[in-house]
């Protein structure tokens, strides 16, 4: 039996404005939201564990880019 990644949390604070970016993703329910955005995912098979294990601290899921949510940073 294999286990899958079903939620995933970042939280971001930019050092040089203080500003928070909070994004939550449910892969489960395929919606990813931020303070001011909900979309939802598109069908996928879910990220093993084993598949996150191979990344080490590399993982970062496609979907937490910034540019995915059409959010251009600005310094």
């Amino acid at each position: 039996m294999a286990y899958c990644l079903v939620f995933y949390s970042n939280y971001t604070t930019m050092r040089n404005n203080g500003e928070t970016w909070d994004l939550k993703i449910d892969y489960a329910s395929r919606k990813a939201e931020d303070k001011a955005y909900t979309k939802t995912l598109p069908r996928a098979s879910l990220i093993t564990i084993e598949e996150i294990s191979s990344m080490g601290e590399g993982f970062y899921p496609e979907q937490a880019n910034l540019s995915w949510w059409g959010i251009e940073e600005t310094e």
